[in-house]
């Protein structure tokens, strides 16, 4: 019986929360509704167009950001359409339903040119192989699952969205095929239809903008998954030789700040304690972790198939083939309420290796600073976190499987099979594998473009807090604003968003 009454209180909660996602949502589609009635009446002018997608996004105010990005765009000046997709991804939610009714009635009650995407036809080819559609919903359900490694109960969810997904890939790929935009807005890269936009945008040779978001902060990427920093390589390889001391020592500023590991000093707020705390425990080969449903994370492996997997092997490896220790360090955001993977390292590797006197497992609440861990290594093997970068910059060898935009840049050791992996491991640990001065100044470039200036701080954002400030204001104002304007030239001109604030930034003295 007690069984059955949980059951009933939860459902119960379920249902109330629905419902306050549903008023909510009531809510902040009223606020953009005058939003867009105050916003000036300009026809978007003619030429190929640069396409925005709208779409549900978890209840969040997503698709109003993007209308309103696109008015900002059009504002000056440029050509503008906007791609409604209604091909239903989780269109049996009620959330989701109510969303789609929201998104067509303000669109019809607007002057902004728009396509229905299942509308378009979706005869002929998806556009994408089966593997890729295969990718793309498994990185869907890891996203929504919170966690690489999925239960046997997600396979007919992941079913789901695997036809869900072939359907929409085929408007999706006529539409792209047909009448090519200029270019084309998305959130995310991941989520829901967001990755399909990303694949076939690519192989129909249309530039694509994505962003992430958080308050207060807005990525922006032409190259992929916004989170995954694919901009940065570009941004790097312009910036001229008299501006390298200047961004070296923003980077060197940044980088203290962050292992400060107080509020108000770290920048995100991650680390537990100060830098500076002396530890007599062995360090070794550093594993720092990402957060694994992370979008900077999923979808990013070389060589395994989790990040877990990764833990493991390359453990056994450091345990049974050398004498050395291995300290693996989850990351510290996921201490915070919410934000915490489903993956048991710790569970998992002492259930492998047992109690092992050279092997340290930190949990994200351990009372440690990840910046002492980093200079008391030996070598560091990330993912692709940013600690990889950050170790570079302190002098530290970093061998890496994952497909990190510092990889990408030759700064990292990436193996791309088992065997070239560990035997990347190995010459680190014989100390043949050395940062010398050039790699390291590499490294301080990568590392104050990608965190002091790709990081846009602005309250226009489609975050819930930022959206309920920025929908008050005048329309007009807010699309005037400097970060705004860096935003839309951006997405018409192709430039890094992160090239342009380190532009700004210098002109501005900062």
């Amino acid at each position: 019986m007690s069984s059955l009454w949980n059951r009933i209180q939860s459902q119960g909660k379920k249902l109330v929360r629905q419902g306050e996602g549903m008023v909510r949502w009531l809510q902040r589609e009223q606020a953009f509704r005058r939003f867009l009635t105050n916003s000036p009446r300009v026809p978007s002018s003619r030429g190929q167009p640069i396409c925005f997608v709208v779409q549900p996004w978890v209840a969040t105010p997503v698709p109003w950001f993007v209308l309103s990005l696109a008015l900002a765009v059009r504002q000056r000046g440029q050509a503008v359409q906007v791609l409604w997709d209604d091909t239903g991804f989780n269109a049996w939610r009620p959330l989701e339903m109510l969303q789609q009714r929201s998104i067509g009635a303000v669109l019809r009650a607007s002057d902004i040119d728009y396509l229905r995407l299942s509308q378009i036809s979706g005869d002929g080819t998806a556009g994408l192989s089966d593997d890729e559609l295969e990718s793309a919903s498994r990185l869907n359900a890891q996203w929504r699952l919170r966690g690489e490694v999925l239960p046997e109960a997600s396979l007919t969810r992941q079913e789901q969205i695997r036809r869900a997904l072939r359907d929409t890939s085929r408007h999706l790929w006529q539409f792209l095929t047909r009448t090519p935009p200029r270019a084309l807005v998305v959130g995310g890269g991941i989520f829901g239809s967001s990755g399909l936009i990303v694949r076939l945008a690519q192989k129909a040779g249309v530039r694509v903008t994505t962003f992430d978001s958080g308050k207060g902060t807005i990525l922006m990427a032409h190259q992929g998954v916004a989170a995954h920093l694919g901009d940065i390589p570009a941004a790097c390889a312009r910036l001229e030789e008299k501006d390298v001391p200047r961004a070296l020592n923003k980077a060197e500023a940044e980088l203290r700040r962050r292992a400060a590991g107080r509020k108000g000093q770290d920048s995100f707020a991650y680390q537990t304690t100060a830098a500076g705390v002396v530890h007599d425990d062995p360090v070794g080969v550093l594993m720092p972790l990402n957060q694994s449903y992370d979008s900077a994370a999923l979808g990013r492996h070389t060589i395994f198939e989790s990040q877990l997997e990764c833990v493991v092997e390359t453990a056994g490896w450091v345990l049974e083939q050398t004498e050395h220790t291995i300290t693996v360090r989850r990351h510290p955001v996921e201490r915070l309420a919410g934000m915490s993977s489903t993956e048991d390292y710790g569970g998992v590797l002492r259930s492998r290796f047992g109690m092992h006197p050279r092997l340290r497992y930190l949990d994200s609440n351990a009372d440690v600073n990840t910046y002492d861990l980093l200079r008391r290594s030996e070598v560091v093997v990330p993912y692709v976190t940013t600690v990889g970068v950050e170790a570079l910059w302190l002098g530290k060898p970093v061998v890496t499987e994952g497909d990190s935009y510092y990889a990408r840049m030759g700064l990292a050791w990436q193996g791309t099979s088992r065997t070239e992996y560990f035997g990347l491991l190995e010459e680190a640990l014989a100390g043949r594998l050395l940062v010398d001065e050039e790699r390291r100044r590499r490294a301080g470039v990568c590392y104050y473009m990608s965190q002091c200036c790709n990081w846009h701080r602005t309250h226009f954002t489609p975050a819930s807090e930022d959206f309920d400030r920025w929908v008050a204001d005048a329309p007009e104002e807010v699309w005037a604003l400097p970060e705004v304007i860096r935003m839309c030239r951006a997405i018409e001109t192709g430039e890094p968003l992160c090239w342009l604030n380190h532009q700004w930034q210098t002109e501005a003295g900062d």
